[in-house]
């Protein structure tokens, strides 16, 4: 084995054990989005600080590694090796996962919040229609009808 490949065996190594980390790292983050979009699913929104506390703290981490990692990447572009290659297929399947879990989520909330939303419209609007009523307020009274029929 000469200079170079044995170089290139070393940054094969470094790639490797890299991929391994960040998968590790990722996997993590999946596990903690798969909760906490079961959290909010059931709206169980009591650990969810804690658990997007830890996550936040792992994808610091695998941020603050991106650009070692992107360096470490390039030393072997074009590189035949299956492995690392699989294995570089598996971390960006499981972020398409944790992508696709945000998404869920965030859909899941927006929906949610906006059939709080409609529902507190409609106690405000009960509640404008009982004071209306209780005040005697003939022409309040008169469209307290039309508000009902909002509600």
């Amino acid at each position: 084995m000469n200079h170079e490949d044995l170089g290139v065996n070393q940054a094969k190594d470094r790639v490797r054990a890299a991929v391994e980390s960040r998968i590790e790292r990722l996997e993590a983050v999946r596990v903690l989005a798969t909760r906490q979009s079961e959290a909010i699913r059931r709206r169980h929104f009591g650990g969810l600080d804690r658990m997007l506390a830890e996550r936040a703290s792992i994808v610091d981490s695998l941020v603050d590694d991106a650009a070692g990692f992107e360096a470490l990447a390039r030393e072997v572009a074009g590189s035949d090796d299956e492995a690392i290659l699989g294995r570089l297929a598996e971390a960006e399947r499981i972020a398409s996962e944790i992508e696709a879990l945000d998404a869920a989520s965030l859909e899941f909330t927006h929906v949610e919040g906006e059939r709080s939303r409609k529902e507190l419209e409609k106690i405000t609007l009960a509640g404008r229609v009982g004071r209306a009523y209780r005040s005697g307020d003939r022409e309040a009274a008169g469209n307290r009808r039309n508000l009902a029929d909002q509600a």
